[in-house]
């Protein structure tokens, strides 16, 4: 406090500005602070991952000579290299405030993701240069034959978390008037669509359309299966076809 008299004898105490300015709030910095830690974390464990996948599609690349092997290698480099980038920039983002600068350094983030994108296209340049390269010289590699992929993609199983003849006895020990199943055929067309067929034969005493009805119901229920084609055999249709 400044102390002054005035022009009645009286003393007036006047206060003084701060001597300095404050550049950071330390409740925001310490939020922020923990939010680029739980960033950072997740960055280097995505860094061990990748590199992990990497060394093994760049052996797997050289062995085979196979361009799109390396090509997706080079890809996992580049989010390598990405990841790096941005785990440094949260890194120098955390930089205190200066008298110079009293935003901070938050924008190394965004200069960052700008050289993300620049290594991402020079990689891709590179990759269409070799490929390019390859068909005009034909060098011959020994990349997987895209009519393998195909044929394998196309075998249908039975989804893991289904047991068939497990789903079979359950049907017949729990469905009152199935008798006995056969040509079951469960398959999944893409994910979480699973479909199911199969022949019922019911008993003789059996109402074969209330039989019909429950069992879709269970396989629905119980199976979580959203397309069921079942087709029931009469007992006499069973005579005739023995």
């Amino acid at each position: 406090m400044e102390m002054q008299r005035s022009n009645m004898g009286e003393i007036i105490e006047i206060p003084q500005a701060p001597s300095g300015c404050c550049y950071d709030d330390e409740a925001t910095n310490f939020e922020d602070a923990k939010h680029r830690v739980a960033s950072k974390n997740k960055l280097l464990i995505a860094i061990a991952i990748c590199m992990v996948f990497m060394s093994g599609q760049i052996v797997g690349g050289i062995i085979s000579n196979s361009l799109a092997i390396q090509t997706d290698a080079a890809h996992m480099l580049s989010d390598i290299l990405s990841f790096a980038i941005s785990l440094f920039s949260l890194w120098a983002s955390g930089w205190k405030a200066t008298p110079r600068y009293t935003y901070g350094f938050f924008r190394i983030e965004i200069l960052g993701a700008l050289v993300s994108v620049l290594i991402t296209w020079n990689v891709t340049v590179i990759l269409c240069y070799k490929a390019i390269d390859r068909i005009i010289h034909g060098t011959e590699g020994h990349d997987v034959h895209g009519w393998i992929m195909v044929l394998i993609g196309s075998l249908e199983s039975v989804p893991s978390h289904i047991d068939s003849a497990k789903l079979a006895r359950d049907l017949c020990e729990t469905v009152n008037g199935v008798d006995a199943v056969h040509q079951l055929h469960i398959w999944s067309i893409t994910s979480g669509e699973v479909i199911l067929s199969c022949h019922i034969q019911v008993k003789p005493d059996a109402n074969p359309f209330i039989v019909l009805k429950k069992v879709i119901q269970h396989v629905k229920q119980e199976y979580k299966i959203s397309n069921v084609t079942v087709q029931v055999e009469l007992p006499e249709d069973v005579s005739q076809g023995s």
